[in-house]
C-alpha cells in the first residue's frame, strides 16, 4: 500500500479538511479553532493531498507533565505526495501573535503526532518503510483575521524544515502552498 492509501484507511473522516478543486488544482480553507474569523486559503495543493485537524489529537495530559510544552499541537498538517517523496507542512494559525515559544512547542507536538502515526502504520499496517520519505516543514501564521495587512513573507534564507525555525507568515489569508512547501 502506498503512504497515502494508509494514511486515508487509518484518519476519521472528522478529522480531516477536504481539499476542494479549484481549476485543476487544489484548495483548502483552513480556520484557527479558537477564533473563527482567522483563516488561511491554500491554494495550488495536489488533490490527492491529506489535510489533518491535528489539535483534534487530545492531548496525553494524564501520562505527560507538560513541563515542556509536551502536551501541545499545532492546528493542521498538510500531506502531500511530491515526486518521490511526502511533504508535511505543519501550520499553526494565529488571529495575532503568541509568543515564539509557544509557537515553537505547537510545532514540535505536531512532529510528535506524525511520529506517532508513523509507528502506526509501520506496526499495525506492517509497513516498516511507511512515511520513509518525509520532509517536514513548519510554518506559522500570525495576523490572519479579515481587517487588511501588509502581508509578510520573509526572504527565503532557510528550509523551514525544524519546528525551532518555521517560515513566520503575517498578514495574509491566501498562500500558495509552493510557498510553503
Amino acid at each position: 500500500m502506498s503512504d497515502l492509501e494508509i494514511l486515508e484507511e487509518l484518519f476519521h473522516p472528522e478529522a480531516r479538511i477536504l481539499v476542494e478543486n479549484y481549476h485543476g488544482k487544489g484548495r483548502a480553507t483552513l480556520v484557527e479553532p479558537s477564533c473563527p474569523e482567522s483563516q488561511v486559503t491554500i491554494y495550488g495543493l495536489p488533490l490527492n493531498s491529506i489535510i489533518l485537524k491535528v489539535d483534534l489529537f487530545d492531548a496525553p495530559r494524564k501520562v505527560f507533565r507538560n513541563q515542556r510544552g509536551e502536551c501541545k499541537r499545532a492546528d493542521y498538517a498538510i500531506i502531500a505526495p511530491h515526486t518521490n517523496i511526502t511533504i508535511i507542512v505543519h501550520l499553526e494559525i494565529k488571529s495575532s501573535t503568541e509568543l515564539k515559544r509557544e509557537r515553537i512547542r505547537q510545532l514540535k507536538g505536531a512532529l510528535c503526532f506524525m511520529e506517532f502515526c508513523r509507528a502506526v502504520g509501520r506496526e499495525f499496517w506492517d509497513e516498516k518503510l511507511f512515511l520513509n520519505r518525509v520532509r517536514h516543514r513548519f510554518v506559522s501564521f500570525t495576523y490572519t483575521s479579515a481587517a487588511k495587512r501588509m502581508t509578510v513573507i520573509p526572504p527565503e534564507t532557510k528550509i523551514h524544515d525544524r519546528p525551532d525555525q518555521p517560515l513566520c507568515i503575517s498578514g495574509t489569508q491566501t498562500v500558495q502552498f509552493k510557498n510553503i512547501a
